[in-house]
């Protein structure tokens, strides 16, 4: 929802998981990955998640803030890119990629 409370969005999708028990469900985490767009602004997000055999609920609620990037343009350091991260073995060094 945007600051007014008007849903600004929404997605609905099924996942099938294959586990062979709930006690394996429970040890493990299940990583979802989706995407939607939104203008600049404040929104409160709330996420729901349904198991359908059960039908047992879970939520997640965080407010979020989108700067406009256009009027105040996005400043980062050095992009790292690398597929593992190792401590430094030399003295002196913080282990902060």
């Amino acid at each position: 929802m945007d600051e007014k409370k008007r849903p600004v969005g929404d997605m609905r999708d099924t996942v099938k998981l294959a586990v062979e028990t709930s006690a394996q469900v429970k040890r493990k985490n299940v990583q979802y990955d989706s995407g939607f767009i939104l203008p600049a602004g404040a929104y409160h997000m709330k996420f729901v998640l349904r198991e359908n055999q059960t039908g047992r609920m879970g939520t997640f609620e965080n407010r979020c803030h989108h700067p406009d990037l256009k009027t105040a343009p996005l400043k980062m350091s050095s992009v790292i890119l690398a597929s593992q991260i190792q401590s430094s073995s030399k003295k002196g060094i913080s282990g902060d990629p």
